[in-house]
């Protein structure tokens, strides 16, 4: 091969190198401005984030932005010393759960360990349920069972209730399903936990999907924040959250394995040493005033909590075939086994690589053939 076709062939692979880069600075932030919201940056949280950012609605703009795993027994072994280095803000803990299918309340055997070593880390501390209620007066019951569970302790972040369907190889199952309660209905059962936490001195959360929360509740109505299960890089659905769960699948230093991660849109330090969510910040440092918060928060319950009077008498039994429990939190509606990257920015990056890659092979071709 000649000199001249040699030289032509390094300057086409040059100029489709060029191209292929030029290419992905103009599309990444097209990409970008489809949410009309503010890309993430995984320059602070490295390993915490699954693709080089997400996008937070631009209504979140003012808020103060918090990382926030949540973990249960099913991760063992947690260093939080090192989650905590990792940049990680806090952990929300789950303290019980309630069988699907024969509803037997279970304490998590990792809350009271895990309460303990987060705290001495320096992370703030919530807590979650996973709840299967089939009426107002069950809902009751499990509230009554969470708080007993806690004995008084203090929390820094909310006190979260787990509602979602649960699902087996069939389909979609269990005490929640198969209640078919209506909108009023779930939405009056989310509104009695809220009451009753928030009276013990907690500040109280949802925690559900995004289909859960627009098709079978009132979002309008609820008296409580909501932290939602959407595993994208954006959140797609309209609808009110404080904070957003994006993966199950984070990987971060401490936790073995994959863990579920959140971003808390909030401001620290309620006067309470507690966490007030859904309040902007004009800036890091100064709050602005939420008309819809709460002129005095409550208070941290000073005394253990003792077993409530309206607790079951009759106590469900752990039935003697294993109950099966959604291992982690998520959206139903919503495939949780990897992340849902959009499909067209999917095809986008797999054409720039192959372009580079041919790009860089092309003048090693050529050095062959002439030689």
């Amino acid at each position: 091969m000649s000199q001249n076709k040699r030289r032509a062939i390094t300057v086409i692979s040059a100029g489709i190198f060029i191209v292929a880069m030029v290419m992905s600075f103009m599309l990444t932030p097209a990409l970008a401005d489809t949410a009309s919201g503010e890309t993430g940056t995984r320059a602070n949280y490295g390993s915490v984030f699954y693709a080089d950012g997400f996008i937070h609605e631009a209504k979140f703009n003012n808020f103060k932005k918090t990382f926030i795993i949540d973990i249960s027994q099913y991760q063992t072994n947690v260093d939080f010393n090192k989650v905590y280095a990792a940049g990680i803000d806090g952990v929300i803990l789950r303290v019980g759960y309630r069988g699907y299918k024969y509803g037997a309340f279970n304490a998590d055997t990792s809350f009271d360990k895990y309460y303990t070593q987060a705290k001495a880390a320096g992370l703030k501390v919530g807590a979650y349920f996973f709840g299967q209620p089939d009426s107002l007066s069950d809902s009751t019951d499990e509230t009554n069972y969470i708080l007993a569970l806690l004995k008084g302790r203090a929390l820094d972040l909310p006190l979260a209730y787990d509602l979602e369907y649960a699902t087996n190889d069939s389909g979609l199952t269990g005490r929640l399903y198969e209640a078919k309660f209506t909108k009023a209905q779930l939405t009056s059962i989310v509104n009695n936990f809220c009451s009753i936490v928030r009276n013990r001195g907690y500040e109280p959360m949802l925690y559900t999907g995004c289909s859960l929360l627009t098709t079978k509740m009132n979002g309008a109505d609820l008296t409580c924040s909501v932290w939602i299960a959407r595993y994208n890089e954006f959140v797609d659905y309209k609808c009110n959250y404080t904070m957003w769960q994006f993966t199950s699948t984070g990987k971060v230093d401490g936790v073995n394995g994959n863990c579920d991660v959140s971003v808390l849109y909030s401001e620290y330090d309620n006067g309470t040493g507690g966490v007030v969510p859904g309040e902007p910040l004009t800036d890091d440092t100064t709050a602005s005033t939420s008309p819809s918060q709460p002129a005095t928060q409550p208070t941290q319950p000073s005394q253990p909590v003792t077993q409530p009077s309206t607790q079951p008498t009759t106590q469900p039994t752990q039935p003697t075939v294993p109950v099966t429990e959604p291992t982690a939190p998520a959206d139903p509606s919503q495939p949780v086994t990897q992340e849902q990257i959009p499909f067209i920015q999917m095809i986008l990056d797999i054409l720039l690589k192959a372009i580079a890659l041919i790009a860089a092979f092309i003048p090693k071709i050529a050095a062959l053939i002439a030689g």
